[in-house]
């Protein structure tokens, strides 16, 4: 497996691509804080730690709720960004092959929201995001980038690497299709 350990980030910066996104669960409410540590969830301040997942946190400020929790979203959407870059450099130094191709229309896929809680200060709201990604998706990410990146694929695809990365995400593309159809069965069924 290529991915040696799960990448975790925090901080905030532009975002490289547009993510999808399943429906968001409500932010949690809190009064403000005596302390700026203290209305701090422990998952921003202490990000979890997960084989199968990495994570980014992300905060925003705004009097405006959805601004507020829109940020937070960037944020996080821009360290997934960092994360899965970082990944497909680590790809290519392992493939062997050089290269001196530009990383370019980063593909990322596969983020959910994981946690969030909203912290009212004063007229202001500021909005904390727990985002993560399986470490299956950031894989798919990485195979989708070099394949949009026409030059770079042309001189990655023989690499025996990215056969390997290619298998994987297949398999992995075939299980989570027939767990869809599991799922798609079962509900046919009850009905």
């Amino acid at each position: 497996m290529f991915l040696a350990s799960a990448i975790l980030w925090s901080g905030c910066g532009g975002i490289e691509s547009a993510l999808e996104l399943p429906a968001e669960p409500a932010p949690e409410f809190t009064p403000a804080p005596e302390s700026d540590v203290e209305g701090v969830p422990e998952w921003f301040l202490n990000v979890p730690e997960d084989p199968n997942y990495i994570y980014a946190t992300g905060v925003g400020q705004s009097e405006d709720l959805r601004v507020a929790i829109e940020m937070a979203n960037l944020n996080a959407h821009s360290e997934f960004s960092k994360s899965v870059r970082t990944e497909i450099q680590q790809f290519i130094a392992e493939t062997g092959v050089a290269t001196t191709q530009e990383i370019s229309g980063l593909v990322t896929s596969g983020v959910r929201k994981a946690k969030s809680k909203v912290i009212k200060e004063d007229s202001m709201l500021r909005a904390y995001v727990l985002m993560e990604m399986p470490v299956e998706e950031v894989k798919v990410s990485v195979m989708m980038t070099i394949e949009a990146n026409k030059a770079l694929h042309a001189e990655l695809k023989d690499s025996p690497k990215f056969k390997e990365l290619v298998r994987e995400v297949e398999e992995y593309r075939q299980k989570k299709e027939e767990t869809r159809k599991a799922a798609e069965t079962r509900r046919t069924e009850r009905n």
